[in-house]
């Protein structure tokens, strides 16, 4: 028999987000406007209302990936970094917008149940 799991992250919660939402996710809340990643981390938070939280583990490196894509810069922000949507971004959110607008459909349905 499997031994219980006393992981703080098993949790109902768990599954909140789809397959590639979170990346649809984060990209938007970049389009909206430049962000640390402290506060991605709280604003997915809230959509949740707290009851499913992101660790930085799986923010930080979907940031690296959307600089090595070019979608966003950070820049030096008193010893933190911001993140700004570049143009090949805001091409990439205009590409996929019925995907982003179909993982908040499934984020705010997510959030409602929990």
């Amino acid at each position: 028999m499997p031994a219980a799991s006393s992981s703080p992250r098993q949790h109902p919660a768990a599954r909140a987000l789809g397959r590639g939402d979170l990346r649809l996710l984060l990209l938007a809340l970049l389009g909206q406007a430049p962000r640390h990643g402290y506060e991605l981390i709280q604003q997915v938070g809230e959509m949740f209302m707290h009851v499913y939280v992101l660790s930085a583990g799986s923010v930080y490196p979907l940031l690296a990936d959307f600089e090595k894509q070019r979608w966003v810069v950070a820049e030096a922000d008193g010893g933190r970094r911001r993140y700004r949507i570049t143009a090949t971004g805001l091409a990439q959110l205009a590409l996929h917008a019925a995907e982003v607008e179909a993982a908040q459909r499934r984020a705010r349905e997510r959030a409602r149940a929990m």
